[in-house]
Formats: structure tokens, sequence, C-alpha cells
């Protein structure tokens, strides 16, 4: 049985992150438990010519803005790369119809699992780097329910089909929920959280940038249209 349907695969997703991290907090042997890991060294420093020797894990944080980023900027460019690329096609063409991809031979199965362990190598990436930076890993940390909403609100508002849709829906949560702060509940989020997943795929189903694309490419088509 394969998971065809978007909401299924986000149901499952959710389900198989609450069973690995009730197990994280049950193997207290290996995990710690609710404690977490806690002693992870910070990124040891590095000498760079021209800039001198550089120290991660200060006050301030500019060095690990600044890696942070070029690990962002490294994974996205990868990431086009990929898509561009003959396994990106066909990682397009199982998402449009995974029935006419198996008709012409593609492996879905395999595919699809190809396509997780490669979305698991850039998660790695980052998870790293977050755990070196602030020193101290939990499963309710890593594996909280509000952080899978807010990675797949941000999908679904910048748009699942496209590379930066996902990039500028983060930007937009971000500032948007850091203005809800002021009303102090945290079920604020999980309301604006589950409207968006909602409203978004109902009135726009190619997401808020494709939509936004669409709609001046619709403007300009009609500006320069001779009448």
């Amino acid at each position: 049985m394969q998971l065809r349907e978007t909401p299924y695969i986000v149901i499952v997703t959710i389900a198989f992150a609450e069973i690995i991290k009730i197990i994280a907090e049950n193997l207290v042997e290996v995990t710690r438990g609710v404690m977490g890991l806690w002693g992870i060294p910070p990124i040891p420093p590095i000498t760079i010519p021209y800039l001198g020797k550089v120290i991660f894990g200060r006050a301030g944080g500019a060095p690990d803005f600044y890696l942070a980023l070029a690990i962002f900027l490294g994974s996205l460019s990868m990431i086009y790369k990929l898509v561009k690329s003959k396994l990106g096609m066909i990682f397009v063409a199982i998402r449009e119809d995974p029935d006419a991809a198996e008709s012409v031979g593609l492996d879905v199965t395999r595919y699809k699992i190809l396509g997780f362990c490669i979305s698991a190598f850039f998660v790695g990436i980052s998870g790293a780097f977050y755990a070196h930076y602030i020193t101290v890993i939990t499963p309710d940390g890593c594996l909280s329910f509000a952080n899978l909403m807010l990675a797949f609100t941000a999908t679904v508002l910048g748009g699942m089909s496209t590379l930066f849709g996902p990039v500028i829906g983060i930007i937009l949560i971000t500032f948007s929920l850091e203005y809800l702060r002021v009303l102090g509940e945290e079920a604020i989020r999980f309301i604006v959280y589950g409207l968006l997943i909602i409203l978004v795929p109902t009135f726009m189903p190619e997401g808020l940038l494709r939509s936004i694309f669409d709609a001046l490419a619709e403007v300009k088509r009609l500006i320069y249209t001779p009448k």
C-alpha cells in the first residue's frame, strides 16, 4: 500500500515522528530520556585567511549565523541542481502521476525511498549544526508537534511544487508568529497553522508563491495584450 495523497502523508509523518519521540523519551540508556543529550561541544574554531580565527558559540552568534547561512545556501544549490537533473525529472513525474511513471518502467517505491533518504541527508546536516549550536538536544525540542506543524505549514503556504516556495513560506510564518507572541497563548499558533493548512490548499492549491506569480503574469498579460 502506497500513500499518494498529501494529507495522508502528513498524518503518517506526524504519527511516525510521535512514535520516534516516545521511543527516544523511554530509551533512557541511549538518549537520557526527557533530559536529553547535553554536553555537546560547540563547533571547533577555524582559521580563515584574512579574517583570522573564527570562534563559534559566542554571544552575538555572528559566526554561527554565517555558517548556518552557508549551509542553507549550499543545500539549496544542491537541491536546485538535483531538481534540474534526470533524477529530479523522475521525482516530478512520480509526483504528478505515479501510475504513469510506473507504466514506463520506473520503480516508484524505490525512487520514493531514495527521495526520503535525500531529504533526510539535508535534515541531518541541519540537525548536526543545531546540536552543536545549542549544545543540548531533547526529544521534545527536536520532535515537537509545533516544529512539525511549522514545517508543513511553511510548505503548504509557499507551495509544495516549488523550490523557493517553502523558503518564502517559512520566512512569512516566522515573522508573523513573532507578532502573535503578544497574545501570550501558544494555542493560537496551532489555530493559525490549522487555518493556513485548510485555507491555502482550498483557495490557492499551488501555494501562495505560485498564486502570486500567476496573478502577476495575468496582470502583465492584461496590460500588454493589444485590444
